[in-house]
């Protein structure tokens, strides 16, 4: 075989090899994020009379429905922790704590 035959041969095989390798890396990235999209669709809450308009979301729908569902968490959470720094403001201008004195002692602010 001539040099530059052989030469042609090697650079045709690692074409090939290069192309078999992102042909199969492609289909595993592929797998991989259509799984991730299951699991999605699996979790967001869908309304829906049909089970077969749930299996049939498409992907862009079932972003749709995690962006809705976050954003609503999110609101849900900001209240959450509103209402949680309203009572601890309430419970600071309240009296603390009730003291205990036996009878015939004096009031611990009187000490």
């Amino acid at each position: 075989m001539h040099p530059q035959q052989k030469k042609e041969l090697d650079m045709l095989r690692r074409r090939e090899i290069r192309k078999q390798t992102h042909c199969a890396t492609e289909r595993k990235r592929r797998e991989q994020t259509n799984e991730c999209f299951e699991k999605l669709r699996q979790i967001v809450p869908f309304h829906s009379d049909s089970n077969e308009t749930r299996l049939a979301m498409s992907k862009l729908t079932i972003l749709e429905k995690c962006i809705s569902r976050l954003t609503e968490l999110e609101a849900v959470v900001a209240q959450y922790e509103s209402s949680i720094a309203a009572s601890k403001i309430q419970s600071f201008s309240q009296p603390q704590a009730t003291y205990y004195s036996p009878p015939g002692s004096p009031h611990p602010s009187e000490k």
